[in-house]
């Protein structure tokens, strides 16, 4: 519940920085993340489970049985539908595209506020170290979550 009303404020935020008639420099990069991000993803969706394994191929699995079991009981034959699982990775990238997209200005904000941080103590070492771990780390704890790294 906390992270779709989290997803509901980011969307509004968006929409007015999307709608608003000074944002046309907000709209034109919220554009070309999307679309960047959208290549991006289903290039890493091409990628072989052994490469990168994220267990789609098990979830689409799972869901290609689940759907032809439901559509089943109501007498639709799904048969052996090759265009599900296109359907599965594009609907995944298009996903990944919007979330990126939505997310383009607070990371931008993110990095202002690490510079500003970073010009206050500049005559401190150690507190430098901590805000560029602290910067560091939410991509340290993604990175953790992709299976190979995670195995050994």
């Amino acid at each position: 519940c906390l992270m779709l009303y989290s997803f509901y404020i980011i969307f509004v935020l968006n929409t007015a920085l999307f709608m608003g008639a000074e944002g046309t420099g907000e709209r034109s990069l919220m554009i070309v993340c999307g679309s960047f991000f959208f290549v991006a993803t289903m290039g890493f969706l091409l990628l072989d489970d052994y490469v990168l394994e994220l267990g789609l191929n098990d979830a689409y699995g799972n869901i290609s049985e689940k759907t032809g079991r439901f559509f089943e009981s109501y007498g639709i034959v799904m048969g052996s539908f090759g265009g599900l699982a296109v359907l599965w990775k594009l609907s995944i990238g298009l996903f990944c595209a919007i979330l990126a997209a939505f997310l383009t200005f607070p990371g931008l904000r993110y990095a202002k506020m690490h510079l500003n941080a970073l010009d206050d103590h500049k005559h401190s070492s150690a507190t430098i170290l901590l805000i560029n771990v602290n910067f560091f780390l939410p991509l340290v704890a993604s990175i953790m979550w992709i299976h190979p790294l995670t195995r050994e």
